[in-house]
């Protein structure tokens, strides 16, 4: 795929997609010049290509993976900084805290793929429902099976 759209145009995408309230929200970070270039693309349809959005999305992570993967340091102080300023004081620290406990979560559950399937059940068999439906729902399928088929057994007696 052929990176050709400009970074206005691949903005105007990501923020169409955002809706107008956060939008508003990020454009205010922009100088004037850059609002007026990034409006001028959202007022034309044309942009909206499937071939340009694929392009801006492709773009937007590529860009979140580098800045995560290779500069967790930077990325977390850049990413705190945005979102205080995008959000009031409430809203960030809520934002920041499920950012961390998702990243979290994965990890955990990158652990638990790797360990069998009854120490699995042993590790969650305590915990509640919900909680137990959420993290199966993230592990391979196999391991998922094989953890049920414990409870399984332990409703059947």
């Amino acid at each position: 795929m052929n990176n050709s759209i400009d970074g206005y145009t691949k903005s105007a995408c990501l923020l169409f997609f955002l809706g107008i309230k956060k939008s508003i929200k990020i454009l205010k970070y922009f100088n004037v010049d850059e609002k007026r270039k990034i409006i001028l693309k959202l007022s034309d349809t044309s942009i909206l290509s499937k071939k340009n959005i694929d392009i801006s999305i492709k773009s937007y992570k590529e860009y979140y993976k580098n800045l995560f993967f290779n500069k967790k340091k930077y990325f977390n102080s850049y990413l705190k900084s945005i979102v205080n300023k995008s959000f009031n004081k409430e809203d960030s620290l809520f934002l920041i805290d499920s950012i961390n406990n998702k990243s979290t979560f994965l990890k955990n559950v990158k652990k638990a793929n790797s360990i069998n399937a009854k120490n699995c059940y042993l590790i969650f068999k305590k915990e509640h429902p919900q909680i137990i439906s959420v993290f199966l729902k993230y592990l391979n399928k196999k391991k998922s099976f094989k953890i049920l088929s414990f409870f399984e057994k332990k409703c059947s007696k």
